[in-house]
């Protein structure tokens, strides 16, 4: 079983360029912590937060990290270490650079994406090869999707199509706003907004994925609780901060 990405993934398709956006409802020093399950299993963790504001190529950026780890419960057959480095255009939430790091089992990996938004190219390297992407305009990665998305005024019943960039792979979702919803996470109740994404990997592949979330309801946009379809069941993310 590969949790790989599953929680960042679910996160980076709920992007639409064509909804407008708000001021950010973050700022540096935001830390968030999410428990993954499997099942009845304890699948791992994760721990984002965005560390400061930088420059990145004269543009003023937050520098935004995501490390996810794999718990004892599954090691025996699934072992993962991934921290993931980005980039974010402080304006729009691009992503300026991106770079990830993954130990999986046995297995490393190192990739670092450079994008020129303007020129609507991604530069993709990994195990010492690179290549360039031909891309969409304002192109986002797993981590600076989720900030974007956070930035939207959503509406009830708004669909949507966006584009994202993920392991060297270009992808485009359907996203449609389901409802307003009130949850319960982790003994915290929740007003949210729950959205469905209809994800499609494009070129010959064309994988197809399927996604919950539930955002909290306020300007804050905080992502709760996810619920990813996979080939066995769910991984559900659940946010450990309390309501404030």
């Amino acid at each position: 079983m590969r949790f790989t990405y599953t929680f960042f993934t679910s996160l980076s398709i709920l992007i639409s360029s064509c909804l407008p956006s708000l001021a950010a409802p973050f700022d540096a020093g935001e830390r968030l912590e999410y428990s993954l399950t499997w099942g009845i299993l304890p699948a791992g963790k994760t721990v984002m937060e965005l560390v400061e504001k930088t420059r990145i190529n004269g543009k003023e950026a937050f520098h935004a990290t995501s490390v996810t780890d794999s718990t004892e419960a599954i090691a025996h057959f699934y072992s993962l270490n991934n921290r993931i480095d980005t980039y974010i255009d402080t304006q729009n939430f691009s992503t300026l650079k991106y770079e990830s790091r993954t130990r999986e089992n046995k297995r490393e990996k190192h990739e670092i994406a450079i994008f020129n938004q303007s020129k609507k190219e991604v530069k993709y390297e990994k195990g010492g090869k690179s290549r360039l992407l031909k891309t969409a305009s304002l192109m986002y990665d797993p981590i600076s999707s989720i900030y974007y998305i956070r930035s939207l005024n959503l509406k009830p019943g708004e669909k949507t199509r966006l584009h994202t960039f993920d392991g060297g792979k270009l992808f485009t979702s359907d996203i449609s706003f389901v409802k307003k919803e009130k949850i319960s996470v982790k003994g915290v109740a929740y007003e949210t907004i729950k959205l469905h994404s209809k994800t499609e990997e494009t070129g010959e592949s064309k994988k197809r994925k399927e996604y919950f979330i539930w955002l909290t309801a306020n300007k804050a946009r905080i992502p709760v609780m996810i619920k990813t379809k996979i080939k066995f069941g769910y991984i559900i993310s659940e946010l450990n901060q309390k309501k404030e």
